[in-house]
């Protein structure tokens, strides 16, 4: 018999209200017309598949509380339904510097979006987009199981990418009546896109 479980919700500003509020919204969506038009320039021979257009108006307003780890350690993330693919930031993350002298990462509008290293494109003085974040440490987490395979994932905004661990993976805030879910494969993120930068949740679930 399935069962109903419930985990209280946090409400936050929308990264949409923030821009809007700082005045970077509209440079926000030219950046993100100009990395899909850049992406497909840049397929082989000058074609990529064909994208239906969808409207993201940047409005999660209401995230949840996780917990990795034992003991736990705990994150805010926008409970996507859209997405099968839980990350956090490692505590590794924003270190590694490696291929940054490909010519993609040499144009710091499209660095974001087209880099194979995200972390490549936080120099300059530019905030780096993992600090302020929770991360992971592995090293603290006694139910801790290394996988290691490599991860990346490509948003309008930008990527992420890292690798893959295993840990009990806990929905709702510790004290509380959580979903307790051992041996859950999830991304700890090494790169962020400097879009992350201005985001204090993680992307997943």
């Amino acid at each position: 018999m399935a069962g109903v479980h419930q985990i209280s919700l946090v409400k936050v500003e929308s990264l949409r209200k923030r821009m809007f509020r700082e005045g970077t919204w509209t440079r926000h969506v030219q950046m993100k017309h100009a990395a899909r038009s850049m992406r497909f320039m840049a397929a082989p021979g000058g074609r990529g598949p064909y994208h239906e257009q969808v409207s993201d108006y940047e409005d999660a307003e209401y995230l949840g509380n996780i917990t990795i780890g034992t003991p736990e350690q705990q994150f805010r993330v926008i409970l996507d339904t859209g997405s099968a693919n839980l990350w956090v930031p490692d505590k590794t993350c924003g270190q590694n510097k490696d291929g940054c002298d490909s010519g993609l990462c040499s144009i710091p509008q499209l660095c974001p979006y087209l880099c194979p290293n995200p972390n490549c494109c936080s120099g300059g003085g530019g905030a780096n987009p993992c600090d302020g974040k929770s991360k992971f440490d592995s090293d603290l987490s006694k139910t801790f199981v290394k996988d290691g395979r490599r991860w990346s994932i490509q948003y309008g905004t930008g990527s992420a990418a890292g690798f893959l661990g295993q840990d009990t993976v806990r929905f709702g805030s510790p004290g509380t009546n959580q979903l307790v879910v051992p041996g859950t494969v999830f991304g700890q993120a090494t790169s962020l896109a400097p879009f992350f930068a201005g985001v204090s949740t993680t992307w997943g679930i």
